[in-house]
């Protein structure tokens, strides 16, 4: 059984409690080899960013310059963590990191920026996606936090970041998921 440790650190007035990340490499230090890219029906990648960052060494950065003509729904480009074994009808807890650059809108609302946890069960169908934060435009870096609520027929997730039907840039860092709540409080 593995063991979870939580470390509480008060520095200058401010609590820092760490939870184990159950993503290894959230920060892409060690870069994106793991990582599944998928493009679709665009020009565009994901590469590792040493300039704009929030904590270590770089970050991942998605960019899509230009859309083809010859669209479908499904055009888009993605980068999705492996598959990470949970425990299902528990909480799931995750922190993340993400700036946008000119991110322009496709034909339809969800056209945006997206940055989702897939639910799978333990033979690998997906059970469905739950988007954690969306944008469009020019974002400096702002720190996503929040839970998702397991099923109990869940046995894995994934951790994905998308441009779908939109062109710009995006940038994302310090992904952490837990079975702890993650606290940043003063």
């Amino acid at each position: 059984m593995k063991k979870i440790f939580a470390i509480a650190i008060v520095v200058a007035g401010t609590l820092y409690v760490s939870a184990e990340n159950i993503l290894k490499d959230g920060g892409f230090e060690k870069g994106k080899d793991d990582w599944v890219f998928t493009q679709r029906l665009v020009t565009g990648n994901a590469v590792l960013d040493t300039e704009k960052k929030t904590e270590g060494q770089q970050s991942i950065r998605l960019e899509v310059t230009e859309k083809k003509k010859d669209k479908d729904s499904r055009q888009a480009l993605q980068l999705a963590s492996p598959k990470i074994a949970v425990t299902g009808g528990t909480e799931l807890f995750y922190s993340f990191d993400l700036a946008l650059e000119n991110v322009t809108q496709g034909e339809k609302n969800w056209n945006i920026c997206r940055i989702a946890l897939d639910l799978y069960d333990a033979d690998g169908k997906r059970i469905k996606g739950v988007d954690l934060a969306g944008g469009q435009g020019t974002v400096d870096w702002k720190k996503y936090t929040g839970k998702v609520n397991l099923p109990k027929n869940c046995a894995f997730v994934t951790f994905r970041l998308m441009l779908s039907d939109a062109t710009g840039k995006i940038w994302v860092d310090n992904i952490i998921l837990s079975t702890m709540e993650i606290k940043e409080t003063e």
